[in-house]
């Protein structure tokens, strides 16, 4: 797929931080995924007008300058360069509709078919 910004809120960074904290702190697995997952990021500011700033360096990096896709992930976010989302939301489209199956109400029991009871 195409290069795009990941972004989170508070909470969800938290959620990161708890996971890295969890693994030895100088095994290289938590290097490298600390430096993909934090050494990278930036606090995004906003303008008078409301609108975020993405620095310019998270800009070069997903391929944006004049105008921006913003995708909401729940707790996450993506911000991709209007065209290269396209090509990558009609391949997302032909997966998920294999992955439709994998989604449960949340009130469906865990294992299904199993006629075990609580």
């Amino acid at each position: 797929p195409g290069s795009f910004i990941e972004g989170c809120g508070p909470a969800f960074s938290e959620i990161v931080d708890q996971m890295l904290d969890r693994l030895d702190p100088f095994a290289p697995e938590r290097q490298s995924l600390a430096a993909v997952l934090i050494g990278e990021s930036a606090e995004l500011t906003f303008d008078s007008d409301g609108r975020v700033i993405l620095p310019e360096t998270l800009r070069n990096l997903a391929g944006i300058s004049d105008e921006a896709t913003f995708v909401g992930m729940g707790q996450r976010f993506q911000i991709w360069e209007p065209k290269a989302y396209d090509a990558y939301y009609a391949k997302a489209l032909e997966d998920a509709q294999k992955y439709r199956d994998l989604l449960r109400s949340p009130s469906a029991p865990a294992n299904p078919g199993t006629g075990g009871t609580r």
